[in-house]
């Protein structure tokens, strides 16, 4: 892992002790961690990089976005946008992929409408884990997850990020939107039965449908948000081999 600050924006550059495949020289992963937009920076990006960089044998940057409560939306969205801007200067746009856990997942599609909306050519792919381009609280799964574990969810208006915010704006929930969601890339989306958040991927994956938006959806049984950041579990290991595959399968090589 090295750091490195681009324009005021730190992020910390992942690659492979053995060096990255030959095949994948010409293509880069940017992570955005989960978190809830109040933290998971220099823990969660770990958490999140370090398995698909190793298992992908691909370089992967994290972004350290700007969260709550000292920032709000667009905050993150603006610092992913620096980015990406960047990569877009060493990299074909069909090369970068983009991927996401929770938080970190929403800002994914919100960071992929953003691009549309400044007339950016898009990311090759990108992957949406345990959340989707909806608030992750919506739904039917939060009610279950909450009835579970016997914490409330936590509701949009007392989110701290996004305080004040149009709960209608492509640019905040992407899936509200036809027409953003027609122009997304293929998708990626992973939950899992017990996701507080499965509302959200399940939801995003049937709009990225209707829009005809090449879109896979993997749920696994039984398991909680997240579950994957347990690296010793069989089934985090299989999150990890279809997360490289589908970037394998849809960023470009040259």
């Amino acid at each position: 892992m090295t750091e490195e600050t681009i324009e005021g924006v730190y992020i910390e550059v992942f690659t492979p002790a053995g060096g990255v495949a030959t095949k994948n020289k010409d293509k880069v992963l940017i992570n955005l961690h989960g978190g809830g937009f109040i933290g998971g920076e220099r823990s969660g990006s770990h958490i999140e990089s370090i398995p698909i960089s190793v298992v992908g044998d691909i370089k992967v940057i994290s972004v350290d976005y700007r969260m709550a409560p000292e920032y709000q939306f667009p905050a993150a969205s603006d610092d992913v946008l620096v980015i990406y801007k960047h990569l877009l200067k060493h990299y074909k746009p069909e090369s970068i992929g983009i991927y996401g856990s929770s938080a970190g997942a929403l800002l994914t599609a919100q960071a992929t409408a953003r691009i549309q909306s400044e007339g950016l050519a898009p990311p090759g792919a990108v992957a949406m884990l345990a959340a989707g381009a909806f608030y992750w609280m919506e739904g039917d799964s939060s009610h279950i997850a909450s009835a579970i574990s016997g914490v409330p969810g936590q509701e949009l208006d007392d989110d701290l990020y996004f305080k004040g915010v149009d709960p209608n704006d492509s640019l905040v929930f992407p899936g509200r939107d036809a027409e953003t969601m027609a122009n997304f890339p293929p998708s990626l989306m992973i939950a899992s039965t017990r996701d507080c958040a499965l509302s959200s991927v399940v939801n995003t994956h049937r709009e990225l449908v209707k829009q005809c938006v090449v879109a896979d959806l993997h749920i696994w049984d039984g398991l909680d948000h997240t579950f994957y950041f347990d690296g010793e579990m069989s089934e985090s290991r299989e999150v990890y081999d279809v997360v490289v595959r589908f970037f394998e399968t849809h960023l470009s090589e040259k």
